[in-house]
This record gives C-alpha cells, structure tokens and sequence, in this order.
C-alpha cells in the first residue's frame, strides 16, 4: 500500500483550524476570567442576598411547625391540619426558593473561574444545599412525622396497649397494632432527613423489642397457669401416698419432681420480670424518643449546618476581599 502523503492544502486547512480553536480558548478565557467587578459584586451583593435569604428559612419554616400543630389540636387530624397550613406552606416554598436560587447565582458568576474564589464558592454553595435540603426534607416530611400519634389516623397510637385481660392478649393487641406503625416507620425511613431516619430506625428497633418483651411475659403467665396445674396435681399425689402408707421410695420421688417443678418456676419467674420490667420502661420511653426529634436532633443538626454554611460564607468573603485588595 502507497504511502498516505498529506497535501498542502490539508496542512493549511489542519494549520488553520489549530489557529481557530487556540484564538477562540483565548477570547473565552478573556469573556469568563473574572473582573473587580465580579469580584465586587459577589462580595457587596451577592453573597449577602444568598446569607439572608437562607437567615429568613427557619423563620418561615417556625411559621409553617406551628401552624401545623395548632390545627392538628383544634382538629385532631395530622391529614386536616396539612390541608389548613397550604398558605404557610407556600410561604415556606418561597423561602426556599429564594435561598436556593441566590446561591445559584454565586455559583454561576464569573467569580468560579477563580481558582481561589472558585472553590471557595463551591463550597459555601455545598455548604448552603445541605442546609436548605434539611429544612426542605424537615418540612417535607412533617406531616408524616405527626401523624404517627395523631388522635384520629393512630399509626402508631395503639402500641400503647390499654388495660387487657392477660398478657397474652396484650401480645396480639400489640402485634396487630405494630403492624401500620412499622410501615409508617419505613416510609418516615425513606424522608430523607437525618432527623427523622434516626427516629425511624431506633423508634422501628424499639417496637420491634417491645413486642419481644410482650411475647416473653405471655410466654410466663402460660407457664405460670401450667404450674399452678402440676402444682394441683402434685398435691393430690401427695393425698393419695398418704391415704396408702406409701413408701419413703414413693415420697422421694415425688419430692423430686416438686424440686424440679419449682426449679424451673424459678427460671420461669425471672424471665417473666425481665421481660416485663423491659416492656414498662421500653413503653415509658418512647414519648421521650418522638419529643427528642424536635427537641434535640433538630437544633443540634441545624446548629451545625449553619455553622458550616457561616464559616463557608466567611472564607469566602475573605478570599473576595483578597481579590479586591490585590
């Protein structure tokens, strides 16, 4: 085969085409590179806009939380409290909005072509979508959160097992009852938001023990009726070694048995306490778990993502003040 010999147009078409694109990546970085200006709006405008539009979101979100609650205790309905809080909602939305578009228009400033200011900008905008996330999941998922105790929907109500005949009762009631809980739990599982996932899993881990103390207990009240029965039994043996002069062979044998009997009511009794005391205070504390949401995770977690997006901001404003010095 010939070998394959460019021509000279082909070389200065290939010449030329190089002249293009090497003039073109030049005007673009002239178009991108960022100003004083650039610099000057992000620092005076920008950057402040995208810090108060994210100050105003917990406000909005507060107005969104309370409404919510006080229509849910007039009407006693998680599901007719989100449809008379659609006007806060909107409000909230709007917030969030706002908070998210004014960090978009960090980002999409000519500021990012910055090495410094760049990857100063990326990471306050990071900063600042994991704060607006939370709240939007916070928000989002609200209505999931309260209904799981709410007084009509009671997802989750009726674990809390009234007064019953037997234990044994009490097991199927709450079986039946964990049922709707658990898939609501999943579903909370599924919001999102840290606060509610630690929620779902430990609250979902707790029942899940909670109905294993419950079998535990009716498995002790059966073996308690059982005992009471060989109890019975072993007396009227007794009656009846008595009634024929029996031998001390016979009593030795059936003392065995007695011994035996109250062996194992002793194990049976200590298993039934156990599992009884557990079931008490597992019960006892998941009002404490469901409160500790609002009144632990969430501030602490806000505190921290705010922290962040304040630190990302300062950095930020300190590199752009650098730009602007220089």
């Amino acid at each position: 085969m010939a070998n394959f010999k460019p021509t000279k147009r082909i070389v200065l078409i290939a010449a030329l085409v190089a002249t293009i694109v090497a003039l073109i990546s030049v005007i673009v970085f002239v178009v991108t590179r960022p100003t004083e200006a650039d610099y000057k709006t992000a620092s005076d405008s920008l950057l402040p806009k995208a810090m108060d539009a994210q100050a105003k979101l917990p406000a909005a979100a507060n107005a969104y939380f309370k409404a919510f609650g006080d229509a849910q205790n007039s009407t006693g309905s998680a599901k007719k409290a989100s449809q008379a809080t659609t006007d806060e909602l909107k409000t909230y939305e709007k917030a969030k909005s706002a908070a998210r578009s004014t960090a978009e228009d960090l980002t999409e400033s000519h500021i990012t072509n910055d090495s410094e200011t760049g990857m100063a900008t990326r990471q306050f905008a990071d900063a600042s979508n994991d704060y607006i996330d939370y709240f939007s999941t916070l928000v989002g998922s609200y209505g999931l959160y309260k209904d799981l105790f709410d007084d009509q929907s009671k997802i989750c109500s009726d674990i809390f097992v009234g007064d019953t005949a037997s234990f044994a009762e009490r097991s199927k009631r709450l079986s039946e009852a964990a049922k709707d809980c658990h898939t609501a739990l999943t579903k909370l599982e599924k919001s999102g938001n840290a606060s509610y996932v630690d929620y779902a899993i430990k609250m979902d881990r707790q029942l899940t023990q909670l109905e294993g103390y419950s079998v535990g207990a009716a498995k002790g009240e059966k073996e308690y009726q059982q005992f009471t029965v060989e109890f019975e039994t072993a007396q009227k043996k007794l009656a009846a070694l008595d009634a024929k002069g029996a031998s001390d062979k016979e009593y030795n044998a059936l003392k065995a048995d007695i011994e035996d009997t109250n062996d194992r009511i002793k194990q049976s009794k200590s298993s039934f306490e156990s599992a009884a005391s557990r079931y008490v205070s597992t019960v006892k504390g998941l009002p404490k778990l469901y409160a500790a949401v609002f009144d632990e995770s969430v501030p602490a977690r806000l505190k921290s993502l705010k922290s962040l997006t304040d630190n990302r901001s300062q950095v930020l404003e300190i590199t752009l003040d650098d730009k602007l010095i220089k």
